[in-house]
């Protein structure tokens, strides 16, 4: 399979920013998170809570792989603040509609939904219909700008096709609040360019957490970069949340790390700067 990498070195965390938590409501699968200020760094960059392999690096709006694969929304306007259909396609190279795709992790289609300032994250899996059209239930309470990822595998090749989402109205202020998690990111001096480990520690109390196998992995990492929203998934190899990634750009990033612990999915959030 294809991999392409992406971004990280010279992690610098930012705190205090507020995040939204997405939650998927009927037709597709949702995280659902609630978010926490971050804690003091104490030996490990610590995130909020909102809620390896090398991954796909998404290009823009209409981006198309190497077999002219791409994500046609089937409206780019959304509602704010009410649970709504979020319906599209993955038209082939002729533009008709793929209507299966090789399972990964568990599922044909991981779709991916963030606001482009990073401040709102959602991963659902939508069901397709017999006429190719993938369609899924979602809440945007935030108005703004947003980007849609649909992450598959198709003949081999992991893709990450994007669509932007527009949701009209003036953006909401979000609240953070507390959280019985407390989620660390382990520093160390990374460099874009070269295959890198992002190891996380999970711990409530002060003693550390089990987590639990979520989509067939310990854990789910999504990157994206504030500048283009370049996009990476990966997941740990092993047991631990350990990923493998390289990435290819300096710059502000943001991670998304979802874990499983007593059923339900977190979500956590990172700031890091990327050196070259």
């Amino acid at each position: 399979m294809r991999r392409l990498g992406l971004f990280v070195a010279g992690l610098v965390l930012v705190f205090g920013a507020a995040f939204a938590v997405g939650s998927a409501v009927g037709g597709g699968e949702g995280e659902r998170t609630a978010a926490a200020p971050a804690p003091t760094p104490h030996g490990a960059q610590h995130g909020e809570e909102i809620g390896g392999s090398h991954g796909e690096a998404a290009r823009g709006p209409g981006a198309v792989d190497k077999n002219d694969l791409r994500l046609e929304l089937e409206t780019t306007a959304f509602p704010a603040g009410r649970n709504a259909e979020l319906a599209f396609r993955i038209l082939g190279p002729g533009g008709d509609p793929i209507r299966s795709f090789e399972e990964k992790h568990t599922k044909q289609l991981h779709l991916i939904v963030v606001r482009r300032d990073l401040t709102f994250f959602e991963h659902v899996h939508p069901a397709a219909g017999a006429d190719g059209t993938w369609r899924t239930r979602l809440r945007l309470d935030s108005p703004g700008d947003y980007r849609v990822v649909a992450d598959v595998s198709h003949e081999g090749t992991d893709l990450a096709l994007p669509a932007d989402l527009k949701v009209a109205g003036e953006p909401l202020p979000f609240s953070v609040p507390r959280s019985e998690y407390d989620v660390g990111l382990e520093t160390a001096d990374l460099r874009a360019g070269r295959p890198e480990t992002l190891r996380f520690t999970v711990k409530r109390g002060g003693e550390p957490v089990v987590t639990e196998s979520y989509l067939g992995a310990a854990g789910h990492l999504v990157a994206m970069a504030e500048e283009d929203l370049e996009y990476l998934h990966v997941h740990p190899e092993t047991g631990e949340l350990a990923f493998e990634a390289t990435f290819s750009k300096a710059g502000r990033h943001v991670l998304f790390l979802q874990f499983q612990e007593r059923g339900v999915v977190r979500l956590q959030r990172f700031e890091v700067e990327v050196g070259t």
